[in-house]
C-alpha cells in the first residue's frame, strides 16, 4: 500500500523505492509485451507494399483587377483565408468523384478490391465482410479513400501549392494528382462562367426595373409642370429672394461671431470695473501696441532709477527728473488703457446692434421666400428623383455593356506549374522506426500500468507502508513460501520453519523474534499474542513459526486460543492428538490436568496446548479468573508463551486476550487486506489498551524490491539457500 497522500513531506527515497518495486515486478511482463508488439508490428510491416510519392505543383492566386495591390506590396503576399478555401475545394467530394470518373479508378486493381488483404479474407470467413457495395457506392468509397490519402499544402509566402499522393503504383499516383489539378482548374473556369452568366441575367432584370422607375419619375415631373403652369427648371425660378436669404444668413453669422468675440472682452472689463480684477491683465489691453510701448518705457525708467538710487539720494536732481518721467509714463498708460476700454465697449455695442438688424432682415427675407409657396420645392424634389433614376439606369447599362464586351474572363493565375511524373524511387520505409517506437511505448505502457496498480493499491506492501499508514513499527517481513505446491496439505506450512531452518523464511522469522525480544529486553518472562485482521493472513503459521523460533533459545509454550476455529490440531501428521484430545478449555474447566493438555512436538522441543473441547462461548472463558490463573501458572514454568488468537476484526476475543499478554504481534498479509480494515482493528485494540508491539508483514513476494531494500537480506538469503543445499536435510531438520 502506498498511502503517501497522508504524508505532507516529500519522501524521495520512498518514491524511488516504489519505482524500483514496480520495475522489478513488471519488467519481465513489459519486455514480453514490447517483444510481442514489436514482433507483430514487424510481421505486419512485411505485408506492406512500397509507397511511391507523386507531386503536382500548382500556382493558385486570387484574380486581381487592380494595377497596384497595396496588400501585396506592403502586407502579407498571401491571404490565408483564400489558401484554406482553395485547399478545401481541392479536397471536396465533387472534384474527387470527377477524378474517379475521369481515370475510371473503380476498375483499377488497387481501388477495385481485386487485391484482398488477409484481414478482409478473415472478415469474410467470419461473416463480418458484409455485402458487396454497388458501383455508385464503390466510387464514393474510392473518393473518400483519396480524400484521406491526398496531401495538399501551400508554400510559405508564395502562391505555390502541392498535391501529393502515396500509392504502391507510381504511374497511378502521378495520374491522380495531375487529374485532380486539371479538375480543379476546370472547376474554377466553370464557376467563373456560371458567375458571369448569373451576373448578366441579374443586370438585365434590374435594368428593366430601373427603366420603368425612370419613366414613372419623368411622367410625374411633366404632369406637375403642366398642372402648375411652370416653365423651366427650379434653378431658373429660384429668383433673387433665395440669393438675398443666403447673403443675409452669411452676414448674420459673421455678426454673431463678432458679437461673441467682443462679448468676452466686455464681460472682463465690466468685472474689472466692479473691482474683481485688473485692467492690465486683459489680453486686448496687453496686446495694444501703444500700451506695450509705454510699458517698455516704464521698465527702462525703473531700471534707470534703480541705478541712480545706488549713487544719489532722493533729493538729487537726476532722481527728481527720473521720478517725474515715471509719473508721466504712468499717466500715459492710464489714458491709453481708458481709450482701449472705450473702444472695446463701443465695438461690443455696435456688434449687438448689427446682429439685431440682420436678424430682423433675415426674418423678413425668409417670409418673402416662404410666400412663394411650395411649388419650387415640389418641383425640385421631382427633378432630383428624375436625375437619380437616370444615373442608376446609366450605371446598370454601362455595367451590362462591359460584361457583354469582355465575356468570360479566365483567371490566368491558376495553372499547373510542374505536373507530376512517374516516381522512380519508393519512399523510405518507416517500418523499423515504427517497430522500435511501438515496442518502447508498449513496454512503457506495461510499466505505467504496474505503477498505477502500485499507487492505487489499498493494501500494505512493505514495511514503510506499515510505518506511514498504520502508525506502528514493523517487526519484520516474512517472504511468501513459493516452493510449496498448490495442491499440498496446508499443514506443511506450519512445519516449514522446523523443516527448513536454513532458509530465507526461517531467517525472517528469527528477525521477528529478535525484534520482539529487543522491544522488551529486560523481561525474562513474556507472553506474546499473535493475531490478524481477517482469517487467511497466516497468523497461525506465524504463531507456530515464532514459537519454534523462541523454542530454540528459551522454553516456549504455544497455546491455541482460537476456540471457534482451532488450527493447531493437525500440526504434524505424526502427532498422536487431534481435536478430540483435551486442551485449553478442558484445563480451564478442570476436567483435565496440565500433563494431559500439554503436548511436546518432536525435534523442536516446543510444547503445545490445543483448543480442546469446543466451547460455544469463548468470551466467558477468557474473562474467567480460572483462565488468568492457568496463564499465571504456565508463566512460572515457561519463559515464553505464544498465544494464537482469533482475528481481531469483527470479534472481541483478541481484545480480551490482549489484557493477559505483554506483547502483541499483529500479522498483516502483504497486498491483501485493505488498509481501512487493518487501521480500524488496530485502533479498536489500542483504545482498549492492547500492548501492540508492532506488525509483521507476512507472505511478501520475493520479487518485491522493498523486501531486500529495507532489510538488506537479498544477498544473505541467497547465501543461506546455497548453505542449505550443501548442509543437507539433516541440518535443515535441526538434527
Amino acid at each position: 500500500m502506498n498511502d503517501y497522500y497522508n504524508s505532507s513531506a516529500m519522501d524521495l527515497p520512498y518514491y524511488w523505492q516504489i519505482l524500483k518495486t514496480v520495475f522489478k515486478k513488471n519488467y519481465k511482463k513489459s519486455i514480453f509485451m514490447a517483444l510481442l508488439v514489436g514482433g507483430l508490428t514487424f510481421l505486419y510491416s512485411l505485408t506492406l507494399e512500397s509507397q511511391y510519392r507523386a507531386t503536382t505543383l500548382l500556382h493558385v492566386a486570387p484574380k486581381s483587377t487592380a494595377v497596384f495591390n497595396l496588400r501585396e506590396l506592403f502586407l502579407d503576399r498571401r491571404d490565408p483565408a483564400f489558401q484554406s478555401t482553395q485547399i478545401g475545394i481541392m479536397r471536396s467530394r465533387v472534384l474527387l468523384a470527377n477524378v474517379v470518373e475521369r481515370l475510371e479508378l473503380d476498375k483499377s486493381p488497387y481501388f477495385s478490391g481485386t487485391k484482398v488483404s488477409v484481414l478482409s479474407k478473415l472478415k469474410q470467413k467470419v461473416g463480418l465482410g458484409g455485402s458487396k457495395p454497388s458501383a455508385e457506392n464503390r466510387k464514393r468509397l474510392i473518393a473518400y479513400t483519396l480524400r484521406n490519402k491526398i496531401d495538399i499544402d501551400s508554400a510559405k509566402d508564395s502562391y505555390l501549392m502541392t498535391i501529393s499522393l502515396d500509392l504502391p503504383d507510381p504511374q497511378l499516383a502521378a495520374d491522380i494528382t495531375n487529374a485532380l489539378a486539371a479538375e480543379y482548374i476546370e472547376s474554377v473556369e466553370s464557376n467563373q462562367r456560371k458567375s458571369t452568366e448569373a451576373s448578366e441575367e441579374w443586370l438585365l432584370n434590374r435594368l428593366a426595373v430601373v427603366n420603368a422607375d425612370l419613366k414613372q419619375a419623368e411622367f410625374e415631373l411633366q404632369e406637375f409642370k403642366e398642372r402648375e403652369d411652370i416653365i423651366g427648371s427650379s434653378r431658373q425660378n429660384d429668383g433673387m429672394a433665395s440669393q438675398e436669404v443666403d447673403m443675409i444668413s452669411s452676414r448674420l453669422l459673421e455678426a454673431k461671431q463678432k458679437r461673441l468675440a467682443s462679448a468676452a472682452l466686455y464681460q472682463q472689463i465690466v468685472a474689472t470695473e466692479k473691482g474683481k480684477g485688473d485692467l492690465q491683465g486683459i489680453n486686448a489691453i496687453q496686446n495694444d501696441l501703444i500700451v506695450q510701448s509705454i510699458r517698455k518705457e516704464l521698465l527702462e525708467l525703473e531700471s534707470r532709477r534703480g541705478e541712480l538710487t545706488q549713487r544719489y539720494g532722493s533729493e538729487h536732481r537726476r532722481m527728481i527728473e527720473v521720478n517725474s518721467q515715471i509719473a508721466a509714463a504712468n499717466e500715459n498708460l492710464q489714458r491709453q488703457t481708458e481709450r482701449v476700454v472705450l473702444a472695446i465697449k463701443s465695438e461690443y455695442e455696435l456688434a449687438k446692434e448689427s446682429e439685431a438688424f440682420l436678424t430682423s432682415s433675415l426674418g423678413a427675407s425668409t417670409n418673402k421666400v416662404q410666400s412663394l409657396g411650395r411649388k419650387q420645392f415640389d418641383l425640385l424634389g421631382l427633378e432630383q428623383n428624375v436625375r437619380t433614376q437616370r444615373d442608376v439606369y446609366q450605371a446598370f447599362l454601362t455595367r451590362l455593356n462591359e460584361s457583354r464586351a469582355t465575356g468570360v474572363s479566365v483567371n490566368e493565375n491558376v495553372r499547373i506549374v510542374d505536373p507530376a511524373g512517374k516516381p522512380l524511387q519508393p519512399l523510405a520505409s518507416k517500418a523499423p522506426l515504427l517497430v522500435v517506437l511501438l515496442s518502447v511505448l508498449s513496454g512503457l505502457l506495461g510499466l505505467f500500468i504496474g505503477l498505477l496498480r502500485e499507487l492505487f493499491d489499498n493494501t500494505i506492501s512493505n514495511d514503510d507502508d506499515v510505518d506511514k499508514t498504520l502508525g506502528t513499527i514493523s517487526l519484520g517481513s516474512v517472504p511468501l513460501i513459493d516452493d510449496i505446491p498448490d495442491e499440498a496439505d496446508p499443514d506443511i506450512a506450519y512445519n516449514y520453519f522446523g523443516n527448513h531452518l536454513v532458509s530465507q523464511f526461517s531467517e525472517c522469522i528469527r528477525t521477528v523474534r529478535s525484534s520482539l525480544m529487543v522491544s522488551s529486553i529486560d523481561e525474562t518472562k513474556r507472553r506474546i499474542l499473535v493475531t490478524s485482521t481477517v482469517p487467511g493472513e497466516g497468523k497461525t503459521s506465524m504463531a507456530i513459526s515464532l514459537a519454534m523460533a523462541f523454542g530454540q533459545v528459551q522454553k516456549t509454550l504455544l497455546i491455541d486460543c482460537d476456540l471457534r476455529r482451532p488450527s493447531l490440531d493437525g500440526l504434524l501428521d505424526s502427532t498422536p492428538f487431534n481435536r478430540r484430545r483435551v486442551g485449553l478449555s478442558d484445563l480451564c474447566l478442570g476436567t483435565a490436568s496440565p500433563s494431559e493438555c500439554i503436548h511436546s512436538l518432536p525435534i523442536t522441543g516446543l510444547h503445545v496446548i490445543m483448543a480442546g473441547t469446543v466451547n460455544p462461548n469463548p468470551q466467558e472463558l477468557f474473562c474467567s479468573t480460572k483462565f488468568s490463573e492457568v496463564l499465571d501458572k504456565l508463566s512460572e514454568v515457561y519463559d515464553v508463551i505464544v498465544i494464537d488468537s482469533p482475528p481481531s476484526g469483527g470479534l472481541s476475543d483478541a481484545m480480551l486476550l490482549s489484557t493477559y499478554v505483554d506483547q502483541i504481534a499483529y500479522v498483516i498479509k502483504a497486498n491483501s487486506t485493505p488498509v481501512t480494515k487493518i487501521r480500524a482493528a488496530i485502533q479498536s485494540m489500542l483504545k482498549s489498551g492492547a500492548p501492540i508491539t508492532g506488525a509483521v508483514l507476512n507472505q511478501v513476494p520475493l520479487l518485491d524490491s522493498s523486501f531486500s531494500y529495507y532489510y538488506g537480506r537479498g544477498y544473505y538469503a541467497e547465501s543461506l539457500q546455497y548453505d542449505a543445499k550443501d548442509a543437507g536435510p539433516e541440518l535443515n531438520q535441526g538434527t
